[in-house]
């Protein structure tokens, strides 16, 4: 059972296993059996984790993932049979994020509601005298204030080159019909050196507009077309029905009945 406390209140938090103290972060990690809760709204959490051999020699630590903290909080954690290695422990300085921005437009679809996509172009700089390798980059995409809807990817980037400064094109795909301001939230580096970011858009199907305007008018026409039709109608049988008299001292005559002869003498 793993717990937590002072995480942000009602955020998303991300549990898992990992080997060589999570240097390199997700992929130093155990991902098949990693469990996804919520906190309580006093920031803390409790949730059963599976125990399995990560994918890096230990020593191996808990790490809990929350795209609202700065830092990437771990506590050690002895997995009993797992191999057992020195990590390579040398200092490392934070990536610097130097421009990160949402591009590109479309598909076509997402006019009418299917997932729209972009393209997120992150300029990073690397301030190490060593090249870091394969970066791990988490990204948290959906509403801005909804954390609860964003869905999480972990992929890694090519290695940046001692003092380096590298750009990726980096595609990305909010949720279907999505409606309003949404974000695009990363966690950069590894785990205790990490460098965040945030880059937001406005998204809107006009397309499914554009037909709710088309219905709506047709209905109004065929609702117009209905009461003229009907005016139509009450005023033709309006004018089929014989005149009545204004005067009731007059007596009535039909023009439509016959009138008899008069003799001529």
């Amino acid at each position: 059972m793993v717990s937590g406390v002072n995480f942000p209140p009602s955020s998303s938090v991300q549990v898992q296993i990992c080997g060589d103290q999570a240097l390199d972060g997700s992929p130093d990690c155990d991902l098949s059996d990693s469990q996804e809760v919520s906190t309580t709204p006093k920031g803390e959490f409790q949730i059963p984790l599976t125990v399995a051999l990560p994918p890096k020699p230990c020593p191996c630590v808990v790490m809990a993932l929350d795209f609202n903290l700065s830092i990437t909080p771990t506590t050690p954690f002895v997995v009993i049979g797992a191999p057992y290695s020195t990590p390579n422990t040398f200092h490392i300085h934070k990536l610097k994020i130097l421009g990160a921005a949402l591009q590109g437009d479309g598909p076509w679809t997402s006019w009418f509601g299917a997932p729209p996509k972009r393209t997120l172009v992150l300029t990073v700089h690397n301030p190490n005298d060593v090249a870091y390798t394969f970066p791990p980059l988490v990204l948290a995409i959906g509403q801005s204030k909804d954390i609860t809807t964003q869905e999480a990817t972990t992929q890694k980037l090519e290695t940046i080159g001692a003092y380096k400064t590298a750009t990726y094109d980096i595609p990305v795909a909010f949720p279907a019909v999505s409606i309003g301001e949404h974000q695009v939230a990363g966690v950069l580096g590894n785990p205790g050196y990490t460098t965040k970011f945030l880059v937001k858009t406005w998204l809107f199907p006009w397309g499914l507009l554009a037909v709710a305007l088309v219905v709506l008018e047709i209905i109004a026409l065929l609702i117009t077309r209905f009461i003229r039709e009907r005016r139509r109608r009450k005023e033709a049988l309006a004018g089929d029905a014989p005149p009545v008299p204004t005067d009731p001292g007059v007596p009535f005559e039909d023009p439509t009945s016959e009138v008899p002869a008069t003799p001529v003498g």
